[in-house]
């Protein structure tokens, strides 16, 4: 049996994170090419700053604004994009032909700001 582990890490930058980006996103289940390629670019421009507000990891002020106006789209839902992205989670489980996969989530919180 072959053991895959992956890390991920909050405040990292992603490699190839445009490359997964668009694979993930690419048959977004909303029908409207222009929606799909905005959701690509925040996306793409939201992973190089994980940790910033929106407004931060924008390039201006013009991109943090359309970022908003994606969010507040309403052809854009929760359920679309869980939709599309358990789907490819699901196929490439499948790729993988493994016995036993593994999704293993460490949601460890450390308040270090108490230490003297």
């Amino acid at each position: 049996m072959r053991i895959i582990l992956r890390k991920a890490d909050s405040c990292i930058e992603f490699r190839n994170n445009t490359e997964w980006i668009n694979e993930e996103s690419g048959n977004l289940a909303i029908d409207c090419g222009r929606l799909i390629k905005r959701f690509i670019k925040t996306m793409t421009t939201l992973s190089k700053k994980l940790c910033e507000s929106i407004a931060a990891a924008s390039n201006n002020k013009s991109e943090a604004a359309a970022i908003y106006r994606l969010i507040g789209n309403d052809k854009l839902t929760e359920n679309a994009i869980l939709h599309t992205h358990k789907k490819n989670t699901i196929n490439k489980m499948v790729e993988t032909q493994e016995e036993v996969i593994l999704n293993i989530q460490d949601s460890t919180d450390l308040n270090l700001s108490l230490i003297h």
